[in-house]
């Protein structure tokens, strides 16, 4: 291992300490699970999917945490008195405080309870996790006006550089906000494992399927917010094109008739108006008084 291999080693070591220290100062509990106590409150292999869940929500906390102190709190400052600026703030972070909150309760509880299979699986039943409706729902719109924005404002794509550096990793604002996405999608496939484990006799099955009903009607509902706008998408696109279509055809109706059309009749057809001829002046009709005197007086001399 090169000097310089084992120092970007050691520099993640300390970054992974320094995050587990976060999430201890965010719940003021002990990170730490004990294998043996958990083989002891659960049936074999759903002890591992268990420990799986409060890991991956420790992670998961991090990530808000890191979210919320790492990029909406300074950008809050930043950006506040900035044309565009407070919009920039509630369009593309939504309610992922609220998020934060509800989840670092959550990790209190699943961490104290996580030795009995009821209190568990009571502390996620009893979670509300209505606040994923209005994120999921907003996550499209937010991550197209997040790229839109640093592509066109120079100055808020430098101050998204800024806390991503004081971060010091090398993930991107948007690969954090697709988070909890992810994460209440999670829930199902780790509770359909933890079931798969537990058995039917165990006395918290019953519950642990109520969990499983919820978190399933959750993700369904959650799916239903994200294709929500790929759909109105579909139909507008679909209303394009039936527009298009239907001009097209009535385009080839009207040239259809033009070229088909039966030449008319030649009575039909209108001949130019003749232009009148211009009269000749006959002096054998005069029509004034000077005009008959000319007259008489060039016959009396045609006679002399």
């Amino acid at each position: 291992m090169t000097a310089e291999s084992t120092s970007t080693h050691q520099a993640e070591q300390s970054l992974h300490r320094q995050r587990h220290s976060n999430v201890f100062m965010l719940t003021g509990l002990s990170t730490e699970i004990k294998d043996d106590q958990l083989l002891q409150a659960w049936p074999a292999k759903s002890a591992f999917v268990v420990r799986e869940i409060v890991q991956t929500e420790r992670l998961y906390v991090q990530s808000l945490y890191e979210i919320v102190q790492g990029y909406v709190t300074p950008l809050y400052g930043s950006l506040l008195s900035t044309c565009g600026g407070p919009n920039f703030i509630q369009t593309v972070f939504s309610n992922v405080v609220k998020l934060c909150h509800l989840h670092r309760d959550l990790l209190q509880k699943i961490q104290a309870s996580c030795y009995s299979p009821e209190n568990f699986s009571r502390a996620i039943l009893e979670t509300d996790f209505s606040q994923y409706n209005v994120y999921c729902l907003n996550y499209q719109q937010s991550n197209q006006y997040l790229q839109k924005s640093l592509a066109e404002n120079e100055f808020f794509r430098l101050q998204i550089e800024v806390c991503q550096k004081r971060l010091s990793h090398t993930l991107p604002l948007n690969a954090l906000l697709i988070k909890p996405v992810q994460r209440i999608l999670k829930y199902r496939l780790l509770f359909e494992e933890l079931i798969k484990h537990i058995g039917s006799q165990h006395p918290s099955y019953k519950t642990l399927e109520d969990v499983l009903d919820k978190m399933s009607a959750v993700a369904d509902q959650i799916n239903t917010h994200l294709k929500q706008p790929v759909r109105q998408q579909k139909l507008k696109a679909g209303d394009v094109a039936k527009r298009r279509s239907r001009e097209v055809q009535e385009l080839q109706h009207r040239r259809k008739l033009g070229m088909g059309r039966a030449s008319p009749p030649p009575s039909e057809v209108s001949s130019p108006t003749p232009r009148k001829s211009m009269e000749v002046e006959d002096m054998s009709q005069p029509q004034s008084v000077k005009q008959l005197r000319h007259y008489f007086e060039s016959m009396a001399a045609a006679t002399s």
